[in-house]
């Protein structure tokens, strides 16, 4: 019981302890993330001091906070904050009054490790495309090419179209530094598609970074194609771009973009307009600002300025301007930017034949700055020298430094040539493989065209088989039904054939009754004339007996035969009349054969005959359009009294008319296809008191023809 009682203490208890420890456990962590999310804010301050400090020039207050920043990364092991501190350590070492590059070389390297520690693919573009700018400024061009390849791939996997637009623009400028102008403007070209791909989403207008960095690099794009024109002796188009840029570049910026000034100054001088590049050079060098980052262009707009004035004789004020262009060179710490103040300070020196200054400043010009000049800086050096040495009389010195130029000159124009060739090179490879592509294209699509064709023809061999076995089946069928139609027409022939024999006995056999009866009753002379008309319709008969149809004057001519022997057997009791529209040619009109004779006997013997008093019969026939119609119309006792009668005599059962039902088949039979339509309409007829007063009868038939032939009316 004390172990049961224990174990039931404990099952309490556990609930309790577990739920203290996740407390503990969830208050640890969340103070862990606090603290994490408060060391990333400190670095991120810390960050953005020292990047502050750094681009003023406080380089010394700047790289004691980028220390700080290193430690407390390294600290926390956050390697991409490490990644910008040490880019920031890299800039102090490239920008400080005494650049060491040896460092500068040591911090790009670790912010670039850490970069790819930190798995951060963002860190890791922002700093490989600071790789690639450095690359460049120390004119590491092979090497900011290669490098560019990271950065494009990792710019288009991340979508960002505003680093893909900057390192498209810098690599047009390293080759147009390496003299590839070619390539240059390709860059130059992909680097404006893609700004008016993405243009639209940011306005010039608005104050977000993004917004700012795109118009920056757009007007940038726009100095590039000027600078390119102007290169290929295209000087109109390149003012065009500068006028552009300054078009766009609103007023108060333009302070910070002083080479719309120096560009359109050299333009204007190209072009021999003296007093507009005069005017150029002069605001670019006062309303430039006076921040360090932009002594490099004051002094190169000095530089021009100071030329100019010289070549116009404003000596005193030319030689101002160079001496201001090299102080502000010298502070920029720009070797190449240095040298060439210093070459255009010792060409004024020649021109006013102080030979030994001017010999001093070359001298000193090329053992400070050798490594950093380039060749074209040195011909002038060398040229200038052997100038120098000409004046002194130094012959032998001024030969020694004519050779010299003439070796770096023939240095140049060899990789003139050789840039050339490679350009020419390039070009040609560009062209094979284009020509590759699109033989290869051309061969694929061949392919393609040869698999559609392929496919086609089988699709086609399909379709002209099931289309072929479709025929072949509609045929089997329509010959089928043909032949089941020919059937049925024959078996509807016999059927009428039959039916007109039926009628045949039948008739007959009345109108040999009523002979009977004459003689009976001794009338011998309408028996004779009874026996005469008798034997004529009967001769008809039978010589139309295998005939479909015969003219609309023989079947008129057989009622009248019919109908006047009727008469004659019931001792003329009615009257009646057939009458035929005068507008009806009856010799040209075929119609049914003894179609008309059942309704008008059934309208003598049923309707007539039963009557007392006057009684009339009219048969009439009329063309009304296509349809010739037979109206038979009797003032007998009508089809119900009439059946009344005949079911008293002989039963319910055999109320029909035989002679009406035979008459109906044939019309069915018509409409197989002898005829368009055929039909029959009775009506019964009744006078004001509701009583029957007769019946009528309408025969309709439109024909396919409004003759038939004779050949086509024969029974086969």
């Amino acid at each position: 019981m004390k172990i049961a009682g224990y174990t039931e203490n404990i099952i309490r208890i556990v609930p309790g302890l577990l739920c203290l420890c996740i407390f503990c456990g969830c208050n640890q962590s969340k103070g862990t993330k606090r603290n994490d999310d408060r060391a990333a804010k400190q670095l991120d301050s810390l960050y953005f001091d020292a990047n502050q400090l750094i681009t003023s020039s406080n380089f010394e207050k700047g790289i004691v906070l980028v220390r700080k920043g290193i430690a407390e990364a390294a600290t926390e092991k956050n390697d991409s904050m490490l990644s910008k501190f040490y880019w920031m350590a890299s800039l102090y070492f490239r920008y400080k009054p005494a650049p060491q590059r040896d460092s500068q070389s040591y911090y790009t390297l670790l912010a670039g490790k850490h970069a790819d520690l930190s798995g951060n693919k963002r860190v890791q573009l922002s700093t490989f495309y600071n790789r690639l700018t450095i690359f460049f400024e120390t004119q590491q061009l092979d090497s900011a090419i290669s490098a560019s390849n990271r950065v494009f791939a990792l710019a288009r996997e991340l979508k960002d179209s505003i680093t893909l637009l900057d390192a498209n623009l810098v690599l047009s400028y390293c080759y147009r530094n390496k003299g590839l102008l070619e390539q240059q403007f390709q860059y130059l070209t992909r680097t404006m598609n893609i700004y008016q791909a993405i243009k639209y989403k940011y306005n010039t207008g608005d104050a977000d970074k993004e917004s700012k960095r795109v118009h920056y690099i757009y007007t940038n794009v726009l100095y590039s194609l000027a600078d390119y024109f102007y290169d290929k002796n295209n000087i109109i188009k390149s003012l065009e771009y500068y006028n552009e840029l300054d078009a766009i570049i609103p007023e108060k910026r333009k302070s910070h973009n002083p080479i719309i000034y120096i560009g359109k100054g050299s333009c204007y001088e190209k072009m021999g307009a003296t007093d507009s590049a005069n005017k150029y050079f002069k605001m670019a060098v006062e309303k430039t600002d006076t921040i360090w980052y932009f002594r490099e262009h004051r002094s190169s707009a000095a530089r021009h300025y100071a030329r100019l004035l010289l070549a116009n004789g404003h000596s005193k004020e030319g030689a101002w301007y160079l001496h201001e262009s090299l102080r502000l060179a010298s502070e920029t710490r720009k070797p190449h930017v240095i040298a060439e103040s210093r070459l255009a300070l010792a060409d004024l020196l020649i021109g006013e034949k102080q030979w030994h200054a001017a010999r001093d400043t070359l001298q000193r010009t090329i053992s400070e700055m050798d490594t950093a000049m380039d060749k074209k800086q040195k011909v002038r050096a060398y040229e200038m020298l052997c100038q120098v040495f000409k004046g002194t009389g130094d012959y032998r010195q001024a030969l020694q430094y004519y050779t010299l130029s003439k070796v770096y000159q023939d240095s140049i124009n060899t990789e003139q040539v050789m840039r050339t060739t490679t350009e020419m090179d390039v070009k040609y490879q560009a062209d094979k493989k284009s020509q590759q592509i699109t033989l290869l294209q051309k061969s694929n699509r061949i392919q393609e065209l040869q698999l559609l064709a392929a496919r086609r023809l089988r699709l086609f061999y399909a379709l002209s088989i099931a289309i072929l076995l479709i025929l072949f089946g509609l045929i089997y069928y329509y010959r089928r039904k043909l032949q089941r139609r020919n059937l049925e027409r024959v078996k509807n022939d016999l059927e009428t054939k039959a039916l007109r024999a039926q009628m045949k006995p039948h008739f007959i056999f009345n109108s040999l009754n009523a002979i009977q009866e004459l003689i009976v009753t001794k009338d011998y002379s309408r028996s004779s004339q009874y026996l005469a008309r008798f034997s004529r319709l009967l001769r008809m008969v039978l010589n139309m007996a295998d005939k479909n149809f015969i003219t609309l004057q023989q079947e008129i001519e057989l009622c009248h035969l019919y109908v006047s022997l009727e008469s004659l057997r019931l001792k003329n009791s009615f009257h009646y009349s057939i009458t035929v529209d005068e507008k009806m040619d009856t010799e040209m009109i075929f119609f049914p054969t003894l179609l008309v004779q059942p309704f008008v006997e059934n309208a003598i013997w049923h309707g007539l005959s039963n009557k007392n008093g006057d009684k009339y019969l009219s048969v009439h026939f009329e063309e009304i359009g296509d349809c010739v119609r037979c109206t038979i119309c009797d003032n007998g006792i009508g089809r119900a009294k009439s059946a009344e009668i005949k079911a008293a005599k002989i039963g319910t059962e055999h109320l029909d008319s035989k002679g009406i039902k035979i008459a109906e088949q044939r019309i069915s039979v018509l409409r197989e296809g002898l005829v368009k339509e055929a039909s029959i309409n009775i009506v019964d007829l009744y006078d004001g008191e509701g009583r029957g007063a007769g019946t009528k009868v309408v025969i309709d038939i439109v024909s396919f023809l409004t003759t038939f032939n004779n050949e086509n009316t024969d029974s086969r």
